[in-house]
């Protein structure tokens, strides 16, 4: 027989949004258990293995395992099986903490105009709620993530309070390009982002080590394993090794229990009042597709047959340049300043916002 598991709320994923919605909801007395596919990581090995990696991608800290796969840039086919025009190119890792290990830590907001596009540019649809509507919960999660940021600017997207450490210092080569370009309209500014300037609670203050992606050796850099540790703290329970491989529905649709399978090939069962799925924009409709049943034949939560469809990125274009003097790039995280001013202005009439982040 499977193994049971019984919990008032059942999360499916530990990366950020599973982590931190378990850590408030384990402080508040609600029992939850989390079920994660991939296995715990251990800092010094992760590093170990970044530095020994012949091709350094996002991901070569974190090799895939036969129980628990995953993309790697440099091999999509491993995983991903596509047969569009315009393939699928980013990535993401299983592992006690999800993505938020590899990503570079960058924090920005929308600007207010960005839910407002029909009205003022006669481009896209209008969100339903304003940037106003947003602003105090981007203050909650810059708190909980703990961003570092100029709070004398506000990027364009007001602020009602200030982030909670100093920016982190430009770089030499920041400076480069805030003498080459005085007296221009293009303005270099500090990015917020989710490391710490100053030690904060548990974690030090940025070692400038460059190698925020794949891994931050010193865990200055935010991942979710910081609210996982809140989480099991208050009481949550942390399956690893444990992949979520079908949803059970009664009659009525609605969520009764999930089937995992362990990696020494056991299975088990979770039943729970509530269950959260938040197992990346890839697994999570995976999931749901996958849970046909007489009762769902076209998959779980997907009434609309929107279900994986719809898939969004944000695209990037990466660009190198020669400069005429030395301009010492890796001294410190990867990124500290960007060009935020072109996020906004009549030119999106005709043509897409961006922004230039200098790495």
């Amino acid at each position: 027989m499977a193994d049971a598991i019984s919990a008032d709320v059942v999360i499916i994923g530990s990366g950020i949004s599973g982590a931190m919605l378990a850590a408030g909801l384990a402080k508040a007395g609600v029992k939850v258990a989390i079920l994660e596919a991939g296995d715990q990581v251990d800092r010094a090995t992760a590093v170990n293995t970044y530095w020994n990696a012949a091709i350094k991608v996002p991901e070569c800290a974190y090799p895939p395992t036969a129980q628990a796969m995953h993309p790697v840039t440099n091999d999509l086919t491993s995983w991903y099986l596509q047969d569009g025009p315009d393939n699928f190119a980013s990535t993401y890792i299983k592992v006690v903490g999800g993505t938020t290990w590899h990503w570079l830590g960058t924090c920005l907001r929308l600007v207010p105009n960005d839910f407002q596009l029909k009205a003022l540019y006669g481009q896209g649809i209008d969100w339903p709620i304003s940037y106003a509507d947003l602003e105090s919960f981007y203050g909650a999660a810059e708190a909980a993530i703990g961003v570092s940021g100029d709070s004398t600017s506000d990027l364009g997207a007001p602020r009602t309070m200030p982030y909670p450490m100093p920016e982190i210092p430009q770089t030499y080569l920041d400076k480069a390009y805030v003498k080459a370009l005085a007296g221009t309209e293009y303005d270099v500014r500090p990015t917020p982002q989710g490391r710490n300037s100053t030690d904060r609670e548990t974690r030090p203050a940025c070692c400038g080590n460059a190698s925020c992606i794949p891994v931050c050796p010193v865990q200055a850099k935010y991942d979710a394993t910081v609210h996982l540790d809140q989480a099991t703290a208050a009481g949550a329970v942390l399956h690893a090794k444990s992949t979520a491989v079908f949803v059970e529905t009664g009659a009525d649709r609605r969520v009764t229990a999930v089937r995992f399978k362990r990696w020494d090939g056991s299975e088990g069962r979770a039943t729970a009042r509530v269950f959260v799925l938040a197992a990346h924009a890839i697994e999570s409709p995976r999931l749901l597709l996958n849970s046909r049943s007489e009762q769902t034949p076209g998959g779980v939560a997907n009434s609309s047959d929107q279900v994986g469809r719809n898939l969004m990125d944000h695209p990037t274009q990466l660009s190198w340049a020669l400069a005429k003097d030395p301009v010492y790039p890796y001294r410190g995280p990867l990124s500290t300043s960007g060009f935020e001013n072109l996020r906004d202005g009549p030119f999106r009439k005709q043509r897409g916002a961006f922004r230039i982040e200098i790495g």
